[in-house]
């Protein structure tokens, strides 16, 4: 369901939602056509079940993923792999308040080095959180969505991390704008009777102030 990530040699690894020795997923790998079973889940209460997202490549060269049932309270785990098919269950989610559960989209690495994702459920509303885990197990609720004005619920997709660039580039963008909207306040009594000279003169001292500011 998740999808494949290549390693270094060239294979590709993946998960399935269901199969394997106890029918809960499986992680594999695959190269030349030969598909490997590297683990099968067996769920509750020690381990995950049912993994349905893509794995993510770590910088220490294992894989990292989550499940959406299983662990302690069958309410998923994050878990990573490496190459060799060495196994370790990072955290199980718990739940409401604290934690979040069910997470259905994978994990995402950050230029910090901690991994990012979602839970469908748990949290503080018992509608979904985001979190970061390190490679450790170390878990921390970033958010728990509250479904109030102005903010979702029940996240199914993962993350993505922004460009520091464009962020960057935004921030520039708002302060031409800014100036330009400055500079233009005395002349807009003008605009009615030379509208398209203003639009001219605006958008070109807003191109300026933006070379400037990069």
């Amino acid at each position: 369901m998740g999808g494949v990530v290549q390693a270094a040699d060239g294979s590709l690894y993946g998960t399935t939602a269901l199969g394997g020795a106890h029918s809960l997923g499986t992680v594999f790998r695959t190269a030349l056509g030969i598909v490997v079973t590297m683990h099968s889940f067996s769920g509750s209460p020690g381990e995950g079940a049912n993994p349905t997202a893509k794995l993510v490549r770590g910088s220490d060269g294992n894989f990292y993923g989550t499940t959406v049932r299983g662990g302690a309270q069958n309410l998923g785990t994050a878990f990573k792999i490496s190459a060799l098919g060495s196994f370790t269950m990072l955290h199980s989610f718990s739940g409401s308040p604290g934690d979040g559960a069910s997470p259905l989209a994978g994990l995402v690495r950050g230029s910090d080095g901690n991994f990012y994702g979602t839970t469908a459920l748990g949290g503080e509303h018992y509608l979904g959180t985001a979190f970061k885990i390190n490679s450790t197990g170390t878990l921390t609720t970033l958010h728990s969505f509250s479904a109030s004005s102005g903010e979702g619920a029940d996240p199914l997709a993962g993350l993505v991390q922004g460009s520091e660039r464009c962020t960057r580039l935004a921030a520039l963008l708002a302060r031409a704008l800014i100036r330009s909207l400055a500079w233009c306040k005395p002349v807009m009594a003008i605009f009615t009777a030379r509208p398209r000279w203003v639009a001219r003169t605006i958008w070109a001292r807003s191109s300026r102030s933006l070379r400037q500011a990069v």
